[in-house]
């Protein structure tokens, strides 16, 4: 059994028997967060549970992924699960990821290729822009027959599966995930964006595109819709002997209101303080092996 962690936040990790992975189908339907399943995790990250109050605690889940799609990807993949509170700024370490990105082949560090957050049966998503189908009822990745050619007409929400290595030997170096709440319940997690913790090139740090169709928003509590970037890591710049300065760092912020109205206040703080440069807060590392994901 894997230990748990003893500092910050508690950490578990589990493991399933690793199946070779077919080619993954892609949905060509976006949704709309009213949806039930619009960022469903199916059964990755627990149940949807009763509504959630500002300090309970919750368990959050960190998965990898070697392939991105619209539709969860089952086989193949690894998953952390640990435990935060409610409206609580956390920073999560994934140290036992830095000597396998500091010193492997490419082709090693595939199952680790895209990550996601998870919490209550969702996960994390984005916009996308489509062509709206023929009844006008949904909108599609694909264009209709009398729209090919045309500009996209109708914007949906997807899975957002955040790159966190590339075949270009760049590693993601910070990012931050966004629960949205509403009276307790979670509607949609998204990726901030943004390269407010990149220094600079000198420093082995690069604000990057993350290359995939999937919007983000012009700033944490919405806006418009904008390609969404990162701060990416040189890895043969930055990471040391046995991965050292190679963990990638998960940050995880609250907005909205919990099951009795009150609004959540970690986002603003969070983000000011990225802002500011100083992070601050419970840090969990994680010094176990990851293992292979458990349901």
């Amino acid at each position: 059994m894997p230990r748990r962690a003893t500092c910050g936040l508690a950490l578990a990790l589990c493991g399933l028997a690793h199946r070779a992975l077919a080619a993954e189908p892609l949905s060509t339907t976006l949704c709309q967060p009213k949806d039930p399943d619009c960022g469903s995790a199916e059964g990755q990250c627990f149940d949807e549970g009763s509504a959630l109050e500002r300090n309970q605690e919750v368990q959050l889940c960190v998965g990898f992924q070697s392939a991105n799609g619209t539709l969860v990807q089952k086989n193949a993949s690894k998953k952390a699960v640990f435990t935060t509170s409610v409206d609580e700024y956390a920073t999560l370490s994934i140290n036992t990821l830095a000597p396998i990105m500091q010193g492997a082949s490419f082709d090693a560090k595939r199952d680790y290729q895209y990550v996601w957050v998870g919490a209550r049966s969702k996960r994390t998503v984005g916009q996308e822009f489509g062509w709206r189908s023929e009844d006008g009822l949904t909108c599609l990745t694909v264009p209709p027959a009398d729209k090919v050619g045309k500009s996209h007409d109708c914007i949906g929400w997807r899975l957002h599966n955040k790159p966190l290595v590339t075949g270009g030997g760049y590693l993601i170096n910070s990012i931050t995930a966004i629960i949205h709440l509403s009276m307790g319940k979670i509607k949609t997690i998204v990726w901030d964006s943004g390269c407010n913790l990149c220094g600079g090139d000198s420093d082995g740090l690069k604000c990057m595109g993350d290359n995939t169709t999937v919007k983000c928003s012009s700033s944490w509590w919405g806006g418009s819709a904008v390609d969404c970037s990162d701060c990416y890591a040189d890895i043969s710049r930055v990471c040391g002997v046995g991965g050292s300065g190679c963990a990638p760092k998960i940050y995880f912020a609250w907005v909205g209101t919990d099951k009795h109205g009150q609004n959540m206040l970690s986002a603003g703080r969070v983000l000011s303080r990225f802002a500011a440069g100083s992070v601050q807060g419970a840090v969990s590392i994680v010094s176990d092996e990851v293992d292979e994901l458990k349901e």
